[in-house]
């Protein structure tokens, strides 16, 4: 039996981060992972949205510029193969700079077995036990569908299929408006589709400040062709030829050309075949850890996505420090580092740790037309 000091599960940003700090430290330490090394973030959502929303925003770019140039064509193929190939980039950049720290990458699945041991397998048909002293899963998530809401992979789609589109759509219904939703909802708007965003809460980004939100909102609709429905609760979502026609639970329907899903994701607990007695979860399935990522379970972590909201590759990346700290005894009485949210939309939305109302709070409020580059850059509003 294979015995390493920390065994990290995932090889998503947290899962990297962890493995490299805690090898850095002096810890034998082993990643397994089962997607390509970069995980989700690297290959079908974080990255790819970021592709779609730098293509958005270079062709947006000229207007309101002194130039002149033709309309622009996407080139559907290059960028898809563009994704791919800053995907493998940055993969082999991750694993090169785990091998440098010394982590044993193991590829393949691994599952819960009993306190200090995990199931590895290679393949279908090697299996093996590999011992612990502590555990770090960062099992990540994904998209959560309905039964009568999920992709058709044709003209219902979801961002892992969204490099696969042949064209932009003339008039697109965007099923969610959170991060991904309005990343989205943003870049498909900049390259000229009509966008309707269907969001079940009562303004878009539900995490970020209201003020904020409300400002941004007012832009997104004045200077693009997005049209934003709160307190949608979407019901059903159907293909009828090349129309997409979603139903709310209200009974309205919305009808566009493409449906995009991003309504929410849930935590990947696959590692679990069945939870073990006295796992700790919060609401919705996510698993509960306090301020060093550590769960119910002794000896055993949790960071990032499977945490819960907010789902953010830095956050996963900051609970993985604090976990190696645990670890490594340097627990102490520091607050648990704030993090930033960044929504990559034209401006940018961000903030700062939680901007939360009350006696001991304070809030200064800048205009938008005082800030050079937001002058330049033809977005001086809020």
């Amino acid at each position: 039996m294979q015995a390493y000091e920390l065994v990290v599960i995932g090889g998503g940003p947290g899962g990297i981060e962890a493995a490299r700090r805690g090898a850095a430290a002096g810890l034998q330490t082993a990643l397994i992972h089962n997607t390509p090394i970069g995980g989700r973030a690297t290959w079908s959502s974080l990255l790819p949205s970021k592709a779609w929303l730098q293509v958005a925003e270079t062709t947006h770019k000229a207007e309101g510029y002194p130039l002149q140039s033709g309309p622009s064509t996407l080139d559907h193929e290059a960028l898809r193969q563009w994704i791919k190939q800053a995907s493998t980039s940055q993969s082999d950049f991750q694993r090169k700079l785990l091998t440098e720290a010394g982590v044993t990458i193991l590829s393949g699945t691994a599952a819960w077995h009993s306190p200090g041991q995990v199931t590895y397998h290679a393949s279908e048909t090697e299996e093996e036990r590999i011992s612990y002293r502590h555990l770090i899963v960062a099992g990540g998530s994904g998209p959560r569908f309905l039964p009568l809401v999920k992709p058709n992979m044709d003209r219902l789609i979801a961002p892992k299929i969204s490099p696969k589109l042949n064209e932009i759509p003339r008039h697109l219904i965007m099923m969610g408006g959170g991060v991904t939703g309005t990343e989205y909802a943003f870049a498909f708007a900049a390259l000229g589709a009509e966008v309707t965003i269907l969001q079940k809460g009562a303004q878009l980004l539900p995490t970020m400040d209201a003020e904020v939100v409300r400002a941004f909102t007012a832009y997104l609709t004045e200077h693009f062709p997005v049209t934003v429905k709160t307190g949608v609760t979407v019901a059903a979502a159907r293909q009828e030829g090349e129309r997409v026609i979603v139903t709310g639970a209200d009974g309205t329907t919305y009808t566009g050309d493409y449906g995009f899903i991003a309504i929410s994701r849930s935590a990947d607990l696959s590692f679990f075949p069945e939870l073990p007695a006295g796992l700790e979860q919060l609401p919705g399935g996510f698993i509960a850890v306090d301020r060093w990522s550590r769960t119910s379970l002794p000896d055993v972590y949790a960071i990032g996505d499977m945490t819960g909201a907010p789902m953010m590759a830095n956050r996963a990346r900051s609970q993985a420090r604090e976990a190696i700290r645990a670890i490594l005894g340097q627990i102490d009485d520091t607050p648990l580092p704030v993090t930033m949210e960044a929504i990559y939309t034209q401006p940018n939305v961000v903030q700062i740790g939680t901007m939360t109302a009350g006696p001991d709070s304070s809030f200064q409020t800048l205009n938008w037309n005082g800030n050079l580059k937001a002058t330049i850059g033809h977005y001086a509003q809020g």
